[in-house]
């Protein structure tokens, strides 16, 4: 069973407000988990997406682990094929 199948566009929309609204309590390693989540389940949500990248345009010592984590989930949510 594909993965998307298993959480439904409620569930997803769900989780998705929740984490716009506590993104200020994230860790450096839940946004890369986040954007890596939207990713392998190719959840487009531009707000989150767009909370997201605030957030990690607000610090300067994001480790190179979660750099690369969110660079591969946008390549992945920008790519035709998902």
């Amino acid at each position: 069973v594909a993965p998307r199948a298993l959480c439904g566009e409620p569930l997803l929309s769900s989780i998705s407000a929740k984490a716009i609204n506590t993104l200020a309590d994230f860790e450096h390693q839940n946004l890369a988990m986040t954007a890596w989540a939207m990713a392998t389940l190719s959840f487009h949500d531009q707000p989150l997406l767009a909370a997201i990248a605030s957030s990690a345009l607000k610090t300067s010592d994001l480790a190179p682990q979660h750099i690369s984590i969110m660079a591969w989930s946008c390549a992945q949510l920008s790519s035709p094929n998902r």
